[in-house]
């Protein structure tokens, strides 16, 4: 295993994550909204934000996985800080409302398992910032997938 490697592999593992991420957004937006408004998004700008975010997050979901360059990785790295961001706020705040941050898929309450989930997918974003395209990730993106599939499925 090489570095280079285990970074392709991370980049793919980002990619899919923001894919599954923002298609499962588009797909429960109506649950969405409703958590938006927890968050302190004002009530107009709510119906936007419920479309904006996940179609923010599969552009670069696309930009990650179609793009040879290290730019898309920074804007997937730059997105993980603001969730975990979010997540810490929230946590702070007392907050235990679903994130819906994978659409239906996320319906516990929050938690620092959320916080947990989202640290690991920016060290994974970091960790693709040596990528600069896909290569040959071979079998490193298993182990990765599936830590990140049972961490989106438990938090």
């Amino acid at each position: 295993m090489d570095a280079g490697s285990l970074a392709e592999a991370a980049r793919l593992t980002v990619g899919i994550v923001l894919v599954v991420s923002g298609a499962g957004k588009l797909a429960a937006r109506r649950g969405s909204q409703v958590e938006l408004g927890g968050f302190g998004v004002p009530a107009t700008l709510v119906p936007v934000a419920a479309v904006a975010i996940p179609v923010a997050e599969l552009v670069v979901a696309v930009l990650v996985l179609a793009v040879p360059a290290r730019w898309p990785v920074w804007l997937a790295v730059a997105a993980f800080a603001l969730f975990t961001g979010v997540v810490v706020a929230e946590l702070q705040r007392g907050a235990t409302a679903p994130c819906r941050c994978f659409g239906s898929l996320s319906t516990r309450p929050m938690s620092t398992r959320a916080l947990i989930r989202n640290t690991w997918f920016l060290a994974l974003a970091v960790v693709a910032t040596g990528a600069s395209s896909l290569g040959d990730v071979g079998w490193l993106a298993l182990p990765l997938l599936a830590i990140s599939a049972a961490l989106v499925l438990t938090t």
